[in-house]
């Protein structure tokens, strides 16, 4: 694996299969070493270069197909696996054509809150802590940062 998943945008101002199909495959390949999300990747990427590259009569488009969209599916659950802890893959709220990884405020709202880092009995779970700020940060039992919201 080359990276790891980090949120933010892996693509923004479209909703065209092909723009989807090469974003998101490129963004699987680079987070996944496993062999059936890394074929999976080369297949999108490869239908994608299929609707740019494919010599037509100009005006005309490739038409999409129901196998398209179902890859698109198939990139998103992929993705959605690997997303970091406490996020998410898919649109971001306001935006439906900003996909990446995204904080998931509801379950980080589920975790136990502390009141204060140090000196404090801490849970033996997962839980986070809100600054005066607004600022999150979710720890991990052990204490280790999970997450951190600005």
């Amino acid at each position: 694996m080359t990276h790891k998943a980090t949120v933010g945008t892996v693509s923004h101002g479209t909703l065209k299969t092909d723009d989807l199909l090469e974003a998101f495959g490129w963004e699987l390949q680079q987070i996944s070493d496993d062999a059936e999300h890394l074929a999976l990747a080369k297949k999108a990427r490869a239908r994608a270069h299929y609707f740019t590259w494919n010599d037509l009569p100009e005006g005309e488009e490739v038409e999409e197909t129901e196998a398209d969209s179902a890859l698109v599916g198939d990139l998103i659950d992929a993705l959605t696996e690997l997303a970091p802890a406490y996020c998410y893959f898919g649109a971001i709220e306001g935006d439906g054509s900003d996909f990446g990884f995204w904080p998931d405020m509801e379950a980080i709202n589920e975790l136990p809150r502390i009141q204060n880092v140090e000196g404090e009995d801490l849970p033996d779970e997962d839980h986070c802590y809100v600054n005066d700020h607004g600022n999150v940060t979710v720890y991990a039992a052990d204490g280790a940062v999970i997450l951190e919201i600005v």
